[in-house]
């Protein structure tokens, strides 16, 4: 009678309930590897722009140094400086464009990848916004140097209209520089604020969000 009782006592085993446990373990597996495949794969993206920016700046003012003297050579009217000027443009364009879009990667690993107040991205701001200054990441002053350099042949021996019209392209050029350094030095705090917002405004995590523990350190 005792075997009896025992037997009845004992809670029957569900063959299901040890699927489900081995599914969810492996679908907290997947997601893990996703997670950290993802912050690899953005911090990868984020030194190699970083990279291109650097080789691209000095490629660009070898390729505009080149084209103005081949210009000058060739053509004798001062709209022959646009030439060179479109170089420029594309040049900083370019930066402007890796120099946010790398920003932008690392306000979103700040929010969701790393822990509050630690990591790479948290440290790095913080550093900013107690030492401002440093170095210029657009490379604005060389390209508004560059720029007036590319000028002068028009100023100096061009029609009066051309030079009009050569000065104001220039000038142009010179203004989207200034503005695009504005922009760049807000764009951090705006996108940390914008990526805040949507995690707060998102009920479940976002499938690429990381936890403290399953974040790798990044060398």
């Amino acid at each position: 009678m005792t075997t009896s009782e025992d037997n009845l006592l004992e809670t029957p085993t569900e063959p299901g309930s040890a699927d489900s446990s081995t599914s969810h373990a492996r679908t907290e597996d997947d997601r893990a590897r996703y997670r950290y495949a993802e912050y690899q794969s953005m911090r990868a993206t984020i030194r190699q722009r970083g990279t291109a920016r650097m080789l691209l700046v000095p490629a660009a003012l070898v390729a505009w140094a080149g084209l103005t003297i081949g210009a000058a050579a060739v053509i004798t009217v001062a709209l022959s400086t646009l030439i060179p000027l479109l170089v420029l443009v594309a040049a900083f364009e370019s930066t402007f464009a890796l120099h946010v879009n790398v920003e932008r990667l690392g306000r979103y690993l700040q929010v969701f990848h790393e822990p509050a107040n630690a990591g790479w991205e948290h440290v790095t701001m913080d550093y900013g916004r107690r030492f401002p200054g440093g170095g210029d990441p657009l490379f604005g002053r060389i390209f508004i140097f560059a720029t007036s350099v590319n000028f002068f042949p028009a100023a100096l021996g061009g029609e009066p209209w051309e030079v009009a019209i050569v000065a104001v392209c220039h000038f142009a050029f010179i203004y989207r520089v200034r503005k695009a350094q504005s922009l760049a030095a807000a764009s951090r705090a705006e996108d940390l604020r914008r990526f805040e917002a949507l995690r707060s405004s998102s009920h479940p995590p976002f499938a690429g969000q990381t936890h403290s523990a399953e974040r790798p350190n990044d060398q």
